[in-house]
């Protein structure tokens, strides 16, 4: 969604029944829309953002980017795909705009962990730094491994299928860390992505996967 006016712009990928649905579309049809679900970024401005995406994952991260600027927040943006084709920005690397692609036909090569340990080497990251991801399921649990072996702040946005968006269904579940008392209910041990999250911090959750 824009930040600065009415209007929505979608980016996905046909890849079940709902997806190719929405490619056959036609200009002028009318839908339902339920939203907005979840939680959004928090912190933004008290530290020094990294803001990481992957995949589809890379859509929500430029919106964040394009926040971030139109709030002049200094930040990175790393942006992982398979190969230079699945890349929304074709661009070398400018602006502290940083590409990777696992076949090293755009930008760093290697997925984004590989991006982050080229641009941070010996883990020199600027000072206060927070990483704010989303992407597919192996590469989410890739930077929360680097930023709990590197003390960072993170914070993640999981990618789960949400059946109904409000609750119900119960298909999106999340499980979070046990409490050190180890009493704890069913509904604090397993969030849901659709009323508590998609973002969890990295230190609250107990896997990406």
């Amino acid at each position: 969604a824009s930040q600065g006016n009415d209007e929505i712009s979608i980016i996905y990928k046909a890849v079940g029944d709902g997806t190719r649905i929405m490619a056959n579309w036609s200009i002028g049809e009318k839908v339902d829309l339920i939203g907005p679900l979840g939680n959004y970024w928090e912190g933004l401005e008290s530290c020094f953002p990294i803001i990481i995406g992957g995949g589809v994952g890379i859509a929500p991260i430029l919106n964040l980017h394009h926040l971030l600027l139109e709030k002049q927040i200094d930040h990175n943006l790393i942006m992982g795909a398979r190969h230079k084709g699945e890349h929304f920005l074709k661009h070398e690397p400018q602006n502290k705009i940083f590409l990777s692609t696992d076949d090293g036909s755009l930008g760093i090569e290697g997925n984004v962990v590989d991006a982050l340990i080229s641009i941070y080497p010996n883990s020199k990251h600027p000072y206060n730094t927070k990483i704010f991801s989303c992407g597919p399921p192996m590469m989410m649990e890739g930077v929360r491994n680097y930023s709990l072996e590197n003390q960072l702040e993170c914070d993640l946005a999981l990618e789960t299928i949400m059946a109904c968006g409000i609750g119900i269904c119960q298909g999106c579940t999340v499980e979070r860390k046990a409490e050190s008392n180890g009493q704890h209910s069913y509904r604090n041990r397993f969030a849901l992505a659709c009323l508590d999250g998609p973002i969890f911090n990295a230190e609250e959750i107990i896997s990406c996967m």
